[in-house]
């Protein structure tokens, strides 16, 4: 049996999304389809610029997240293969708290590697939200 558990939760004037837990998971049903929009390429390549610039020109309705600023915030700056996950865990925390609460999203790390298109799929579908390559 499934009971549905509505959980509050910030909420914007765009937000049309029901949350509630499941088996100890957080599930999120949107009624309107944000966007995930990730971008590709190499350092230096103009990903963040155009980010913040579409960030601005959204009017409030599109927010950020980029593994660079994250590990700046947690790690000062520096990379290693252990705290790695971390940092993505919080990545896509980030990404579902923010489509959750009826915002799009732009995540603008280089995403070269097929496993980080991977789960913007897997993130994408689980919030209901439409995936757009940049």
């Amino acid at each position: 049996m499934v009971v549905k558990v509505p959980r509050e939760g910030r909420t914007n004037e765009n937000a049309l999304s029901r949350v509630w837990m499941e088996g100890g998971k957080r599930c999120v049903e949107n009624m309107k389809k944000n966007k995930l929009i990730y971008t590709v390429g190499l350092p230096a390549s103009g990903k963040s610029t155009w980010a913040k610039e579409f960030c601005i020109n959204s009017g409030g309705q599109t927010k950020r997240v980029n593994k660079d600023l994250l590990r700046l915030m947690v790690d000062a700056e520096k990379w290693s293969s252990h705290r790695e996950k971390f940092i993505v865990d919080i990545r896509d925390s980030i990404i579902k708290d923010t489509l959750a609460s009826g915002y799009d999203i732009v995540i603008d790390d280089t995403n070269l590697k097929q496993k980080h298109v991977d789960r913007f799929i897997e993130l994408a579908e689980e919030c209901g939200a439409t995936l757009e390559r940049v």
